[in-house]
């Protein structure tokens, strides 16, 4: 079984996912970049509807050693994907 702290940088890099969008959109807005805050809008309602079974499933797929249980969420926290798959390759 792979390491419970692994497990908590994953979830943590998806949470931190959420933060820098967050932060974007506050960019947006600041910039009246309107098309832009409709899509980031759209992307963080998503996130947030999505996040604990994102979570979920970047643990299951540590577990289970198949980074493919969390690639439903892979277009929501890419970097979080990125890191399960370069975990599994080892």
């Amino acid at each position: 079984m792979i390491a419970e702290s692994t497990s908590i940088d994953i979830v943590k890099e998806i949470e931190q996912h959420l933060r820098r969008a967050k932060a974007r959109l506050a960019e947006y807005k600041r910039a009246k970049n309107d098309e832009k805050v409709r899509e980031y809008e759209t992307r963080l309602r998503l996130m947030r509807q999505s996040i604990f079974d994102a979570e979920d499933a970047a643990i299951a797929a540590i577990s289970a050693k198949d980074a493919g249980l969390f690639s439903r969420f892979a277009g929501l926290f890419p970097k979080a994907d990125k890191a399960l798959r370069a975990m599994m390759a080892n």
